[in-house]
């Protein structure tokens, strides 16, 4: 793989791929993963959030983590206590232990966290407040960020985000959207400013496409594209089997200071995670 180095401008900077690079003995890898809903939720459409994951969907999700067995796992729409509770307990089961874990809330859906075999020194949580028509959003996605320090030297900042997806919301899903972006870039801008000597990766499920604005405006932030793709050179990361459409709704970007360190970024196929979600899993590896 080609990996290709920028330099430290604020600008916005393109796509960066990586081919037929070996891998460091001693890679970092990261999972990042969007977990299309762990927690109960309205299934089946009947306007109660009562039908939790499936019993074979679970047992996929696990069964391939397992087998791919990351160092550091980022989920996003995880869900309340309960799910948290019967995913990790799904995760023991299949033999994987993350002794430090970063969830900063607990609300029913839209969770994230970030479990790791490494220690994370520290990790806040950003609410995102905005109003459109003069009214107060109430459905917000709050923004993740954590200092993790796999070893005593390096250091990577990561920032969580997920956006409001597409669906209707009286508000305006696209108008919160484009809201939530906002306040997601001004984060990385603010970032990139105070800390320009550190490595920063930005994981993201940014439900829109790359050409959108509310893409654009976290990327203009002025960090980088990581360019995944599959086996078969398939980029996507969401398919909507009802339209059997195939987007890239979930990013990966980062500073020229993390693109340093990128061995090897990729989406993965697999049966069993495409039983498990609707969105594909993302994984990176970075040197230490």
């Amino acid at each position: 793989m080609v990996l290709l180095l920028f330099t430290t401008s604020c600008s916005r900077t393109g796509p960066v791929s990586t081919s037929g690079r070996s891998l460091p003995v001693d890679a970092l890898d990261i999972l990042v993963w969007h977990l299309d809903g762990y927690a109960s939720l309205d299934r089946d459409g009947d306007g109660l959030a009562r039908e939790f994951k499936s019993t074979e969907s679970r047992a996929a999700l696990s069964a391939f983590l397992a087998d791919v067995s990351p160092e550091t796992l980022v989920v996003f729409d995880l869900g309340d206590d309960e799910a948290f509770a019967v995913f990790t307990n799904d995760l023991k089961e299949a033999g994987l232990d993350y002794p430090y874990v970063y969830r900063p809330f607990s609300e029913a859906s839209g969770n994230f966290a970030l479990l790791s075999r490494l220690d994370c020194v520290s990790g806040v949580v950003h609410e995102v407040h905005y109003t459109i028509g003069g009214k107060p959003a109430s459905d917000r996605h709050p923004i993740g960020e954590v200092l993790f320090t796999p070893d005593t030297n390096t250091t990577i900042r990561v920032i969580l985000g997920h956006l409001k997806s597409k669906d209707f919301h009286a508000l305006g899903q696209y108008e919160m959207r484009r809201n939530e972006a906002r306040h997601l870039g001004n984060l990385v801008k603010q970032r990139l400013s105070e800390y320009p000597d550190q490595a920063l990766l930005v994981t993201a499920c940014l439900n829109d496409d790359w050409s959108s604005a509310g893409v654009q405006q976290v990327v203009n932030a002025g960090i980088s594209l990581l360019d995944v793709a599959d086996a078969q050179g398939d980029t996507w990361t969401y398919v909507d089997p009802a339209s059997d459409t195939y987007s890239r709704w979930d990013y990966l970007l980062g500073n020229s200071h993390l693109v340093e360190r990128l061995a090897q970024v990729e989406v993965i196929r697999d049966v069993r995670a495409g039983k498990a979600s609707r969105h594909r899993p993302m994984r990176m590896y970075l040197k230490r």
